[in-house]
């Protein structure tokens, strides 16, 4: 068994527990990095696409030469990062009211309907 990292069960050796203050600084160190860690990615991948598209024309160029068929334009799709809508709980649960989409109860209590079409 590989060796453990957590602290031995003595007094002496116990973590200070964090305040809230502390725990805000150390959420929004951790966004940070995550947000700078999220818009490299993103430069890179938009680097990617003007390679890919440049390429795209060579290649299509070195094609209209041999007599080759040009590559197709592929579209990338992203997916979009979406909330739900928050429905008024009247409107819900109203009866009669014509609507059958599921609903759901978010953690927080609110009432959503869910993104899809009940089938």
């Amino acid at each position: 068994m590989g060796a453990m990292t957590s602290l031995p069960n003595r007094p002496d050796v116990r973590p200070m527990p964090m305040s809230f203050q502390q725990w805000l600084q150390q959420g929004e160190v951790i966004y940070q990095s995550a947000m700078q860690e999220y818009h490299a990615l993103q430069a890179q991948m938009e680097e990617l696409e003007r390679r890919l598209t440049s390429k795209q024309t060579e290649l299509n160029q070195i094609s209209a030469i041999l007599n080759k068929p040009p590559l197709e334009t592929v579209r990338r799709v992203t997916m979009p990062t979406t909330q739900p809508a928050i429905a008024d709980e009247a409107d819900i649960l109203a009866p009669g009211n014509g609507n059958t989409d599921p609903i759901a109860r978010t953690p927080a209590g609110k009432i959503v309907r869910a993104p899809f079409a009940a089938g």
